[in-house]
């Protein structure tokens, strides 16, 4: 059985299993949070675009607000326009 100690996850051997954040957010839910965001940006989710680091963005502590940003840089940029990723505003309308 896992339990939190000091903000890490150990398993019955006393290995670190996961990192968690202070709201206790695991990798799992932390991603799911990020699928969510880009999806209302662009309409899809992340599983349909070009693979990013998120384990890495995630145990560096990135917010998801921040990976989804650096993962539209690093990763999906050529493929969605930045009209589509930063919605009307950037086209001068609203």
């Amino acid at each position: 059985m896992d339990q939190v100690q000091e903000g890490l996850n150990f398993n019955q051997f006393g290995n670190v299993t996961e990192l968690t954040r202070i709201n206790k957010m695991t990798f799992n839910d932390w991603l799911k949070d990020c699928d969510k965001l880009v999806s209302s940006r662009v309409g899809l989710g992340i599983d349909c675009l070009p693979d990013a680091r998120w384990r890495d963005m995630f145990d560096d502590g990135m917010e998801p607000i921040d990976a989804i940003d650096d993962a539209y840089y690093d990763y999906w940029s050529d493929d969605i326009p930045e009209e589509l990723w930063y919605g009307e505003s950037l086209m001068g309308i609203g």
